[in-house]
Formats: structure tokens, sequence, C-alpha cells
């Protein structure tokens, strides 16, 4: 009989020296990958060859290297001069030129879009330009950290979160689900399971040694998925060639208003499908939506007071209502007068309410439904409205690419001189209680 010979770790020697090999292979192809890595970002930043050769050498992990790395770029290209008798940071001197720009809010986001499209989606050719005297006005090192930050694996760029929160901010004051409280949860992982109450547990009067029946809350869930939001801004390439905060803005507007136009129209009346968010209108429980009454004084008024009976009668909580009219509806409403002539709802829906709740006017509710003529109204307690929000939102530039303008025709970008921006937002939408939204359908007013 033979014995074979093992070591006290197990697996005879042959087999331990071939893991050890192995080992070692791993070691040396991870270290390789490190002092690449740390080359890499140093090429990228421009940073000392001794800076990086001390790092190779005392063996800084890629992570750390990176944090070191942007606090280098920071002290290098620090500009900013105190002036001592005003205690504020006065104005960077550059190329004999003194600049006093103070970016607002989501104007950063534009800053580091136009930057990408003006080096043609190459990042370090964008950070190179960030170091120009012609682009810096005093926001240097906040760009060139950005820039760094976001640099995409399939060689996009994703706009830092810090800088895409304000985008998604200004996004508030557009889309009107936003405006009106719906709750933004973030999404960092595409997706988000948020709970709700279904029954509640039940309380009585009970007499004396006399047992009370059990009862039992019971609870569900809705479920977030990611879903990508695509929109195409084409911008001027004389515009992007400039630095000024006015071509930051207009890029902004630009992104902001194609974004809130398409997430508004889902978050009301998406379908739900595979790649769209379920909107309100089909989330809301049948039994709350209703066929208009009609368009006298009378009919409007039965109208609201059905919507509101639709969630005050389920116990809906009427922490955040508030309406969604198509300005068509609104304006009705607002005018409608009482045989005395009086103006019954104006007053109030001067000042933005209706019934003590705020309304918006957006024409993402079509008013060409039904018999070509028709629309809807909408009364949601937006507490109970949740969109997850994924951070960052994603850029992508190109000069030859096709685009179709507002007009539906297709325009190709080389021959029109515009760079095509597309930006890459996800999100999800949902209702936590399919009864906190009440709609009238089929309004002619």
């Amino acid at each position: 009989m033979t014995t074979s010979t093992t070591s006290p770790s197990g697996g005879t020697p042959a087999e331990q020296e071939a893991a050890l090999a192995a080992a070692r292979a791993q070691a040396q192809k991870d270290e390789r990958e490190r002092i690449a890595g740390i080359r890499d970002i140093g090429r990228r930043l421009r940073l000392d060859d001794a800076l990086l050769t001390k790092h190779e050498t005392d063996g800084t992990l890629l992570d750390k290297f990176r944090e070191l790395a942007l606090d280098e770029v920071a002290k290098r290209d620090a500009t900013t001069i105190v002036d001592p008798s005003q205690h504020t940071p006065a104005a960077p001197r550059i190329g004999g030129r003194h600049k006093t720009v103070e970016l607002k809010p989501g104007q950063m986001a534009a800053r580091l879009v136009r930057l990408i499209a003006a080096a043609k989606g190459n990042h370090e050719d964008a950070i190179r330009k960030a170091r120009m005297p012609a682009w810096d006005d005093g926001h240097t090192d906040m760009v060139i950290r950005a820039l760094t930050a976001g640099i995409g694996a399939g060689g996009g760029f994703l706009i830092p979160e810090e800088y895409s929160a304000e985008v998604i901010e200004l996004l508030r004051n557009r889309a009107v689900v936003r405006k009106l409280g719906a709750r933004q949860i973030p999404m960092p992982g595409g997706n988000l399971t948020v709970p709700r109450l279904q029954g509640g547990a039940s309380a009585q009067y009970v007499g004396e040694a006399t047992a009370n029946n059990a009862s039992q809350e019971s609870f569900g869930q809705i479920k977030l998925t990611e879903k990508k939001l695509m929109a195409l801004v084409p911008v001027s390439n004389d515009l992007i060639k400039f630095a000024s905060p006015q071509a930051d803005q207009v890029v902004l507007d630009d992104m902001i208003a194609q974004m809130a136009v398409a997430e508004d129209a889902a978050f009301i009346r998406g379908s739900g499908t595979q790649f769209s968010p379920k909107g309100i209108r089909n989330w809301a429980v049948s039994g709350n939506v209703n066929a208009s009454a009609g368009t006298s004084l009378a009919n409007v008024t039965t109208d609201i007071q059905t919507m509101l009976d639709g969630l005050e009668t389920n116990n809906v909580r009427m922490i955040q209502p508030g309406w969604i009219f198509n300005p068509r509806s609104a304006n009705y409403i607002m005018l409608l007068q009482a045989t005395t002539g009086q103006f019954v709802f104006r007053d109030e829906m001067q000042d933005g309410k209706l019934m003590s709740h705020p309304f918006e006017k957006t024409n993402n509710v079509p008013a060409n439904l039904g018999s070509g003529s028709q629309t809807e109204i909408y009364l949601v307690d937006f507490a109970d409205a949740v969109i997850g929000d994924v951070p960052g939102i994603e850029i992508e530039v190109s000069r030859e690419a096709a685009y179709v303008d507002s007009t539906g025709t297709m325009q190709a970008a080389f021959s029109q001189d515009v760079t095509v921006i597309r930006t890459i937002e996800r999100h999800d939408f949902a209702l936590r209680h399919d009864v906190s939204a009440a709609i009238t359908t089929g309004v002619s007013y």
C-alpha cells in the first residue's frame, strides 16, 4: 500500500508549491495594476514624478492615492487670495484679468457638461481646458475634482452626486409632481423596497374580565426599480467655446426642460411597462376614477366633492394633498361664476389653491383625450407619492449624431454645427397607497 505525505496545513508539497506560486503571481499582478493606476492618475492630473515614485514605493493603495492626488491638485491650483480688510475671498487674478463670477445652483453641472462637450468627450482634454485662463473663473479646483470623480467606466461622464442633486432640486420647480411634494428617496443600488401598512390593528371597549379579540397589523411592499430616462439636448458649438455663466445657464435650462417634461409626463400618466414608470393614473384604485358630471357650476362642484370624498372616505391622511390640472381646466374653474355674477373659486385660486389645497397646471395632462377634446383632473396626497432617484446624471456627447428636433424633423449635428448632449437620469415612481389618488376623467372644461 502506498502512503502519500502531506504537510500539516493540508495538501501535498507539490500542491502547496503550486498554491504559493499562484498567490505570488496574483500579488505581482495586483502590484502592477496598483502602480499602473497611480501612473495613470498622475499623468491625467500632471502630478510630479517624485510624488508618484514615493507612493509607489510606500505601497499606497489606489483608492487612497486617488484622494491624495485630488488634495495635491487642490493645493497646486489654489488661486484664491483672502482680503483681510473685507474678510471675503478676493477675485482670483488670472491672465491679468479679475473674475468675480459666482455660479448659481446647477451651473456647475452645466459647466462640466460644456467642458466635456468642448473636449469632444475626452476627459483628459476636459481637465486641460478647465485649467486654461479662458475657462478659469475661480472654480478651477472644483471643476477638476468633479471631472476626475465623474469619469464613467463606459467612457461617458457621470455628474457627481453633489452637483446632480442641484439639478434634481431645480427639476422640482419644473416638474409638478416633484413641486407638489412627492417624496424623493435616494436609490443608489438601482432598486428600493418601500414598506406600506395594508391593515391596521383594531381596538374595542370591553367589560371587566372580558377577553379582547386579538388583532394584528398587516404589511405590504412596493418595489421601485430604476427606469432610464434619456434626453437629447443640442447645443451650439459657438456657445460651447466660450466660458461664461450665461452659457452655462442656457445649457442647464435646456437639460432641465427636457428632463422635467419627460419625467413629469411619466409620473402622471406613465404606463408602467418594462421601461417606463407607472404613473398616478395607473396607480389609482378604480373606485377613485370617476367620469366628470358636466360643465355647469353644480357639476364642477360635484366633481371636486367626489374627488375629495374618494380620498377622505378611504382614510387617506391628507398630509400634503394637491391638484394637477391641464391649464384649460384650471382657467375654467377659476372663472366660474354664480348666478349673482360672483366668481366662486377665483380669489382662492389666485393664491394657488383650490379647497385649501395647492394646485399646479401642466400640459402633461393632455387635453385631447376621449373624443379628442377631453382631459383629466388629479387630486393626490403627495405624502404617499414616492420617487426613487439613482444619484448622478450620465452624460455623453457627440458632434456627429442625428437627432429629432421639436418639429419632428431629423437633424444632423455636423451640418447644424451643434454638439448633441445625451443625458440619462434613472428613477422610478410609486404611490404607497392606491387610494391616495382620485381622478376625474372625461373632463370637457
